[in-house]
């Protein structure tokens, strides 16, 4: 599984997040696929609602509906909302005030990058996606999900390159 969150903050980011992402309209194909497209259209509906980089992506059940978590950092607080897929409704956010130690550089590689590339190379279906500092180096841990197999990766996060790769045959505890 993903290690615990590490709370990241961006400036520059942000700003090319909200136009590039802005431009993809949240459609009801979103509740049929966990696709790359999905993080897209989440993190765009995320900036609608909060300001922030985006650092993480997960897509999750509530209530038997699929929905999908997005986490935005800003200067002072990291928020996660809930969105539900298909919709596109934001169904909560919830705030957390920032440590001084959480504040790192901006990557140069941002999350809907990240996922696409996390994607292509794990030949799946993301499921999850977070920003983390591994002493100093940012990296994106991602999980990528097939019918028989689960695959983990790490993304070095200035440069797009996968640094690690590995991959679990077998059912998954999935719900």
């Amino acid at each position: 599984m993903m290690k615990k969150k590490t709370k990241m903050m961006t400036g520059a980011l942000a700003l090319s997040l909200v136009t590039g992402a802005g431009a993809y309209s949240y459609t009801a194909h979103a509740a049929n696929s966990n696709s790359s497209a999905n993080v897209e259209d989440a993190v765009s509906k995320a900036l609608e609602k909060e300001n922030g980089t985006p650092v993480s992506f997960e897509t999750d059940k509530e209530k038997g509906k699929v929905v999908y978590e997005v986490g935005l950092q800003g200067k002072e607080n990291e928020s996660e909302l809930t969105i539900q897929a298909g919709s596109g409704e934001v169904i909560s956010v919830e705030k957390e005030v920032l440590e001084k130690d959480d504040v790192v550089s901006a990557p140069k590689i941002d999350l809907t990058e990240a996922a696409k590339i996390a994607e292509e190379k794990g030949k799946g279906t993301l499921s999850e996606i977070e920003l983390d500092n591994e002493s100093g180096k940012l990296l994106y841990e991602a999980e990528v999900k097939t019918k028989t197999k689960e695959t983990e990766l790490a993304i070095d996060a200035n440069t797009g390159k996968v640094i690690s790769m590995e991959s679990e045959s077998g059912d998954d505890d999935e719900d």
